[in-house]
């Protein structure tokens, strides 16, 4: 349902995608789709499970005397309520509902990278994140590619090798 897409925005590409924007339109349509496919691959990958309640992560924020960790008595109470109806589960039990959404969209040079899952930005997004997200160890999508950034080169390079010997040049080395 479109009325349900979240958009994700990517901090510190836009050097790599300036660079690509200078390559001939063929090259880019064959580096976009297969980083892109690699960078979902790769966001897909859950973070080790590791507890951290949500008093730790987020201290003493309530100004209506709620418990550490909740914003409000309502959301207080709430969480609680879902809890009985067993909406929630305590212990959680992971759904990878976050690593089925993520995908490719287009496959060309216009290919983006999306995920429809509502709770996307606050797992992995790079403004969004919320403290419990990050305190149980979920990188950034930025921290993601980053970290991942010397694979995703060697591939860009790849294709383009690749792209070029469609569009007739002999380009030999090791890369």
């Amino acid at each position: 349902m479109a009325s349900d897409f979240i958009g994700l925005e990517v901090k510190g590409v836009e050097t790599l995608a300036g660079m690509f924007k200078k390559l001939p339109e063929a090259v880019q349509d064959e580096i976009v789709p297969d980083l892109s496919k690699y960078v979902v691959d790769t966001l897909k990958i859950y973070s080790p499970y590791r507890y951290v309640s949500r008093a730790s992560a987020y201290g003493i924020v309530s100004r209506d005397g709620a418990p550490a960790g909740y914003f409000s008595w309502g959301q207080f109470r709430y969480v609680m309520m879902m809890i009985h109806k067993g909406e929630i589960s305590i212990p959680y039990k992971r759904t990878q509902n976050l690593a089925k959404n993520w995908k490719v969209i287009g496959n060309d040079r216009n290919a983006i990278i999306a995920n429809e899952a509502p709770h996307a930005p606050f797992v992995q997004g790079d403004d969004t994140q919320s403290r419990h997200e990050a305190g149980v160890g979920w990188q950034t999508m930025s921290a993601t590619i980053k970290a991942h950034n010397n694979t995703l080169m060697k591939r860009a390079t790849r294709a383009a090798n690749r792209a070029a010997k469609k569009l007739g040049f002999n380009i030999t080395g090791n890369y």
